[in-house]
Formats: C-alpha cells, structure tokens, sequence
C-alpha cells in the first residue's frame, strides 16, 4: 500500500482554505463562481501535472486530491460553525438593544 502524494495533499488543503477564505469575503455571486473555478483548475492541474510525467501513482495522487479537499472542508465547516458563547454587551450598547 502506498502513501498519498504529499504534496498534492498539501497544495489542495492549502489551495482550498485559501480559496474559502475569499470566497467567504466576496458579496457577488459572479466572484464566488470565478475563484471556485479557479480552484477546481489549479488543483485539476496539479493533479494532472502528477500524473501525467507517471512521477505518481493514480490513486496514490487522487487519494492525496481527496484527503486535501476533505481537510480543508473540515477546517472550514470548523471555522463556520457558530460560537456556543456569545459575550454579554455592557454599557451603552447593552442599552441600545
């Protein structure tokens, strides 16, 4: 059994955070749409450009792709899930409610 191409693994993490992250700031639709294309080409380049030269095994590089990705979903899921605890206001913002 072999290992998952590290990097792949890596950029794909790496790649998709990023790319949540900015998606996460933009307000147009139209942007969203543009850099979640823009990822899903870079990392279908990287996997490609790895298996293309047969410097990787395929399952070895789409495992990698995969485990990448279901990081970076985790990590996002993670950092959008809401907070349990809410600070109280006080002062005149408490009263402002």
């Amino acid at each position: 059994m072999a290992a998952p191409a590290g990097t792949t693994l890596v950029s794909t993490a790496i790649l998709t955070t990023t790319a949540w992250f900015l998606i996460r700031h933009h307000d147009s639709w139209t942007s969203k749409v543009i850099l979640l294309a823009g990822l899903v080409s870079v990392t279908a380049l990287l996997v490609v450009s790895h298996l293309y030269p047969a410097g990787q095994q395929p399952t070895d590089t789409i495992l990698a792709w995969a485990a990448g990705t279901i990081w970076a979903l985790g990590f996002s899921a993670l950092m959008s899930a809401p907070r349990a605890h809410q600070p109280r206001l006080a002062g005149p913002a408490a009263q402002a409610q």
